[in-house]
């Protein structure tokens, strides 16, 4: 279901018309509206490392250069397990783990000469850039992985990024504010009951990767 196909879900449940549109309501209909995007951000918030929100990027370090400002405007929680860089010269058969260092581990052994070679640490400062120890020597290609803050619905045929069959599980969460809205216990227990099984579900599908299993790069 797309946002306006979750909103018109939810009027159903509650009994009242359905909104045609997602901007521009009123009364009920931009109650229904606003539920249903707190909802989805419910979901996405419920962990901080859904593998839906997982993204990898990658950018070409310059010789000489150590401190670098990422283009991203989306991250959440880095993922330093798969952190990896190679000589872009070699391609990616050279390619390695670039380890993790906390700033504060960086900023105590700073000292002394740059050295200029092939990096094996990044460390994130506080400002948001980043900084490749040692200094890279050539060009390189860093590649890292994080996860995205929550997506927000805003056009109608927005849909979230989940499993179809869980999408009820949204209206389920906007029918707990409806619940809180009306004082209705027995509406709210009911959906968050609802919400919680489908939470589980969603959970054992999408759970962080190397809770699955899954091996990082090392």
């Amino acid at each position: 279901m797309n946002y306006l196909e979750l909103c018109q879900a939810l009027a159903r449940e509650m009994g009242v018309n359905a909104p045609a549109s997602v901007i521009g309501q009123s009364g009920d209909a931009a109650r229904i509206v606003n539920w249903v995007k707190e909802a989805w951000f419910e979901v996405q918030a419920a962990d901080a490392e859904w593998d839906f929100l997982w993204k990898r990027v990658s950018f070409q370090t310059s010789a000489g250069t150590q401190q670098y400002t990422p283009s991203l405007n989306d991250v959440n929680v880095w993922d330093p397990k798969y952190f990896t860089v190679f000589k872009t010269s070699e391609g990616e058969a050279t390619e390695t783990a670039l380890l993790h260092m906390p700033h504060w581990e960086y900023k105590r052994e700073d000292v002394g000469v740059v050295e200029q070679q092939r990096p094996t640490h990044v460390i994130f400062i506080p400002n948001g850039d980043l900084i490749l120890h040692p200094t890279p020597d050539a060009t390189y290609t860093v590649q890292l992985a994080y996860w995205k803050h929550p997506v927000e619905l805003s056009a109608a045929s927005d849909t979230p990024v989940i499993p179809a069959f869980l999408h009820s599980m949204i209206v389920d969460k906007a029918m707990e504010y409806y619940g809180v809205y009306e004082e209705a216990p027995n509406i709210y227990q009911g959906a968050a009951m609802r919400y919680q099984q489908k939470l589980n579900r969603l959970l054992r599908r999408s759970a962080p990767m190397i809770a699955q299993g899954e091996t990082p790069l090392a």
